[in-house]
């Protein structure tokens, strides 16, 4: 596949719940804010002061570490149960990941965010909804044109709560995946395609270049590559030219 998408786990601290000490819970929350500095902070990357720090001082939802790995989330997890840390909530993140790099990138394109809801707004007296979804949403190319197809239906959970706010039951149903779109490329054609180009283009110190090949009985387009590119997974750090991010191929006038 050109592109795949990977559910990741974010780790964040919700201060309001982690507060409420439940009755059976013997320990004080001095207590309670040390065992989450000590057993957590390692697989957060972070100093025991460090997560101490921001336990004790933070008054609203904060993120203690995004995008990690199953292996991980379930060490923290299971930590979180094992030591009762209520508090400490975790969020699932999906992210696109493109593995053959800059390989079509321009017909490909690539995601940025789309705002979320307000998590817990109220849906009625007694209940609670939180949406969660994908949280991302085509930008170019094809991740923007069947964007539609491709991001799938988000989740939702909702919470029964008591005359106090307290929920007491809760109701998931979780997202759905979305379509997958099959493309005409031949990915071994456009690969070659995309090497020659950017060694054309280096060898007449052009400026830029674009290669359309397309099957003229169907009309399907097989290759099309542009020079200078980039890798839509790295979109902070891959280029520092913007034009790159132009498909000349289609909006450069000849």
């Amino acid at each position: 596949p050109l592109v795949t998408s990977h559910v990741l786990t974010s780790v964040n601290f919700d201060p309001r719940l982690f507060r409420e000490l439940r009755p059976k819970d013997k320990r004080t929350l001095a207590e309670k804010y040390q065992e989450a500095a000590w057993c957590l902070a390692p697989l957060l990357g972070l100093s025991s002061q460090e997560l101490l720090t921001i336990l004790k001082e933070r008054n609203s939802l904060t993120s203690l570490r995004r995008r990690i790995i199953p292996e991980e989330a379930a060490q923290l997890q299971d930590l979180v149960k094992e030591h009762k840390l209520t508090g400490i909530v975790f969020n699932e993140e999906v992210v696109r990941a493109y593995p053959n790099q800059q390989l079509a990138a321009h017909l490909l394109g690539y995601v940025g965010w789309r705002e979320k809801p307000v998590p817990g707004a109220i849906a009625g007296p007694n209940i609670s909804r939180q949406v969660s979804g994908p949280g991302i949403r085509g930008v170019a190319g094809i991740e923007s044109r069947f964007d539609g197809f491709l991001e799938g239906k988000e989740g939702e959970a909702t919470l029964l709560q008591d005359a106090g706010r307290k929920p007491y039951q809760r109701f998931d149903l979780p997202p759905t995946s979305g379509a997958t779109v099959w493309l005409t490329i031949d990915a071994t054609l456009q690969r070659k395609t995309g090497l020659l180009l950017e060694q054309t283009v280096r060898q007449h110190r052009a400026r830029g270049g674009s290669v359309v090949i397309m099957d003229p009985w169907t009309g399907r387009i097989l290759a099309l590559a542009n020079a200078p590119t980039f890798d839509p997974g790295r979109m902070d750090r891959s280029i520092k030219d913007q034009s790159a991010y132009v498909n000349q191929a289609i909006s450069a006038p000849y």
